[in-house]
């Protein structure tokens, strides 16, 4: 690891080693057209509402007022603004941003999303800095093998459903296991 840095030899030419190897994008895992990760991207990430399906991961919220919170990240730019959606990006609305926690720190967000009708829900968070850098859309196009500079906005689904807080209520989650299984190439059942 890099933060067990002990010395440093100086070469001629470049030098092409672990660190460059993990860190970079690719469109495959032996991509030869990899290039180095430098500098990391504007990244908005949220704290989900509600407790989590453990196969699909969908949220479940009972209708009504819900404080989303997060956290978003320019490196040393400053912020300029974060965005939520409730609609899988259709529509943003500006959430409130706090001060950085230092110079290269995370910034703290939040939102009120009100979500009435029962339903299922696409959450998506996007941030901005104030050179002009945002996160992508959400797109195949940039799939980076890795991971590494993703800056696609977080997507979390949530079911809105009154029966969230009756003891002892059923809640139907099949739509939600159907999708995860069919994205997971996994068998019904």
């Amino acid at each position: 690891s890099v933060k067990w840095l002990t010395s440093i030899e100086i070469v001629e030419g470049g030098w092409w080693g672990h660190q460059m190897e993990a860190y970079s994008f690719r469109q495959a895992e032996e991509d030869t057209g990899r290039v180095p990760l430098t500098r990391l991207p504007v990244r908005a990430l949220m704290a989900p509402p509600g407790c989590p399906e453990f196969f699909s991961r969908t949220r479940v919220v009972a209708p009504g007022a819900q404080r989303i919170t997060g956290k978003a990240w320019a490196g040393a730019v400053a912020l300029d603004r974060v965005e939520f959606s409730y609609d899988g990006g259709a529509s943003w609305v500006q959430t409130e941003l706090m001060d950085k926690n230092s110079p290269f720190g995370w910034a703290s967000w939040e939102v009120t999303w009100t979500a009435q009708e029962p339903g299922t829900y696409v959450l998506a968070c996007r941030a901005f800095d104030k050179k002009g850098r945002s996160q992508d859309l959400a797109s195949d196009d940039a799939f980076n093998w890795t991971g590494m500079g993703d800056t696609q906005p977080q997507m979390v689904y949530v079911k809105v459903d009154p029966k969230f807080e009756e003891i002892g209520s059923h809640i139907d989650l099949t739509a939600e296991q159907r999708a995860a299984k069919t994205a997971l190439n996994v068998p019904y059942g």
